[in-house]
């Protein structure tokens, strides 16, 4: 960006003195060519006159900061700030004059709850650059405080040819959102001009009123649903002028709803309140469509929760009952489950099931079966092996073993039966190591407290050395498959030693290091 040119006492003196300097016959493309030769002038100039100059400064400054500085300020992106237009605060400035003539039709104290709204949304694929919508759903409902919804319109909109360069859009909209197909959707309506008629018959019925009623929307929602209005007249082609032109928004006129019979909300306490999740999967709240999908992006639906939600704070101001058209009524005695208590979760002892809840089906327990003995480890049944080792039963429903008392073993697979040594088998006495690796004791060749060293460095680290494979009898419990490796590096070498006094070092052909400790086996 350029920079400002500056508007010192200087600059004035060059001002001044430029055209004298023109008549002398010098040549001068601009004011940079007045610099060298005005600024030893201005070195000998007098101080008096050098605070003539510098008043004009100050002058020229004092109005650029004022309201006349405006007309000629610009700001970083090249705009005089005089002619910029703040675009929210200006829309804030016509929803409120917008609602305050609503506001000064409605009848004095609570008459009002018999009044008429019409609130409408379009469920849309995009919006192109230019600022244009593709509109495929369009819902309208007639709603007053003391009646609840009255009527409702629904209809899905052809949209017609995708603009190029915009169908990946429209598509993603149409699986975020509302899932419309974006194109070939037997419910779309492409007849535009039955379609017009029919919302201004349902807004205006027979043209009783004389003149057509404002629509309802969210305040963020007004310049969309307005261009989709006009889209769909466009469509028509009636050759007449839009009647429903009229998009106001509706958080207003629920803050002058509750503020016509005392204290107003604020209109973002409201917003919050049209925008709540309390109503969006009730059932047959959404139309046929949606309500096979449970998607909650219905025109139908998004009308039907801002009257719901109109109705839940403010029908209680005005001294109104709810009825079904005022919010959903919900039937909970069919309901899809059963709930059982606390103690129905405590394992089952004796094959004795816990009481149910009051109310509920009778139970009727299996048919008493012998237990079979008890069995343990590899002593089990194949089917029964991993389950008890575990100490979980089986998950299907349709075996009939889960009515046995489940097994509540804790022991692990490959674990030596009762009555067996029940002693781990000690590691090789053979060493499978080659080359310039040491041969490794053996347990019982090893003295008391001894620690085991290596004794050459020959380890590597890339040199891969081929391990025996480990029988299943020495698996060590608790710590999974030690099966062989196809590389020992010299970390592993290098780390040899006895962390704690009177350990023993065993299973070195294992994955991790293994410590014997007072017959317990501990992992490093």
């Amino acid at each position: 960006m350029p920079k400002k040119p500056v508007r010192n006492a200087f600059y004035f003196f060059m001002l001044e003195i430029e055209p004298a300097l023109r008549r002398e016959g010098r040549v001068l493309n601009g004011m940079q060519d007045v610099v060298p030769i005005a600024h030893p002038r201005w070195k000998a100039l007098p101080d008096k006159e050098r605070q003539r100059f510098e008043r004009m400064a100050k002058e020229y400054k004092g109005q650029r900061r004022g309201v006349q500085g405006d007309k000629v300020r610009m700001d970083n992106q090249g705009n005089i700030i005089a002619h910029r237009v703040d675009a929210r605060s200006e829309r804030e400035k016509k929803h409120s004059k917008e609602i305050k003539s609503v506001r000064e039709t409605f009848p004095p104290g609570k008459a009002v709850a018999d009044e008429n709204f019409y609130l409408i949304n379009f469920q849309t694929l995009c919006k192109t650059v230019d600022g244009d919508y593709l509109p495929v759903e369009v819902a309208v409902i007639e709603y007053s405080i003391c009646k609840g919804i009255k009527r409702t319109f629904h209809k899905f909109i052809e949209p017609g040819k995708i603009p190029t360069g915009y169908r990946y859009e429209c598509q993603q909209k149409s699986t975020d959102y509302h899932q419309i197909p974006v194109s070939g959707f037997d419910k779309a309506d492409d007849n535009y001009r039955g379609m017009w008629i029919q919302l201004e018959n349902f807004v205006n019925p027979n043209g009783d009123k004389p003149e057509y009623p404002p629509l309802f929307c969210l305040g963020d929602d007004c310049e969309e649903m307005a261009y989709c209005l006009e889209w769909v007249k466009g469509g028509a082609a009636l050759g007449v002028p839009n009647r429903l032109k009229k998009v106001y928004e509706l958080e207003g006129l629920v803050v002058e709803l509750f503020g016509h019979i005392g204290p107003a909300p604020s209109k973002s306490s409201v917003i919050d309140m049209l925008t709540s999740s309390t109503w969006d999967y009730e059932p047959n709240t959404k139309c046929a469509f949606h309500e096979d999908l449970e998607c909650k992006f219905c025109s139908l639906g998004i009308v039907k929760r801002y009257a719901f939600a109109i109705s839940d704070s403010i029908c209680e101001k005005y001294d109104v009952d709810l009825t079904k058209n005022h919010i959903p009524i919900r039937n909970n005695i069919n309901a899809g489950c059963t709930i059982l208590p606390p103690s129905s979760m405590q394992s089952r002892k004796g094959g004795v099931p816990p009481p149910r809840q009051t109310g509920g089906a009778a139970y009727k327990p299996p048919q008493s079966r012998a237990a079979p003995p008890p069995t343990f480890g590899s002593q089990q049944p194949a089917s029964k092996q991993k389950m008890a080792s575990y100490g979980v039963d089986d998950d299907d429903d349709t075996d009939d073993s889960d009515d046995d008392i489940g097994y509540q073993s804790l022991r692990r697979p490959n674990m030596p039966a009762p009555g067996s040594a029940g002693i781990m088998a000690s590691a090789p006495t053979q060493s499978a190591w080659t080359g310039n690796v040491p041969v490794r004791p053996t347990l019982s060749a090893m003295p008391n407290n001894a620690p085991i060293r290596p004794t050459q460095s020959a380890w590597s680290a890339t040199a891969p050395v081929t391990r025996p494979a480990v029988p299943p009898s020495q698996i060590v419990p608790g710590l999974g498959q030690t099966g062989p490796t196809t590389c020992w590096t010299r970390v592993h070498a290098n780390l040899w030693g006895l962390p704690f006094p009177g350990e023993r070092h065993i299973n070195l052909h294992s994955y991790g290091r293994c410590w014997a400790r007072s017959g317990k086996t501990y992992t490093r």
